[in-house]
């Protein structure tokens, strides 16, 4: 584990676009699927003012929150997590459906640096 000097904590770091692909395939029922969402949902509420994100879900086919990546205003996080909350697992796991999905949509033309989760 590293940890960054205390002389660095000071730093505004530059805008993140945040790429949250979850499986929601029957095999995440219940605990798995908590965890995942929590996970996600504490990111959405640590998220600043210039960063973007998209969710992404998937099982037998994937689907996601916006056509382009969503700038991390208030509203739009509310929108994200309100999404989150609403998924369901079920189906089949198809990994490929997430991937491309998360590779293939316009990514934000600011060149934010992207975390794929």
């Amino acid at each position: 584990m590293l940890y960054p000097p205390r002389e660095l904590t000071g730093l505004k770091r530059h805008p993140l676009e945040l790429v949250f692909v979850l499986d929601c395939s029957g095999s995440m029922s219940g605990a798995p699927l908590r965890h995942a969402k929590a996970a996600i949902e504490r990111a959405l509420q640590l998220l600043q003012p210039g960063d973007s994100f998209q969710l992404i879900n998937f099982s037998m086919s994937s689907s996601q929150l916006g056509e382009a990546p969503l700038e991390a205003t208030e509203e739009n996080v509310q929108r994200g997590l309100a999404h989150l909350r609403s998924l369901r697992s079920g189906g089949g796991t198809m990994m490929i459906e997430g991937v491309k999905a998360a590779l293939d949509f316009p990514h934000d033309p600011r060149g934010c640096g992207s975390f794929v989760s």
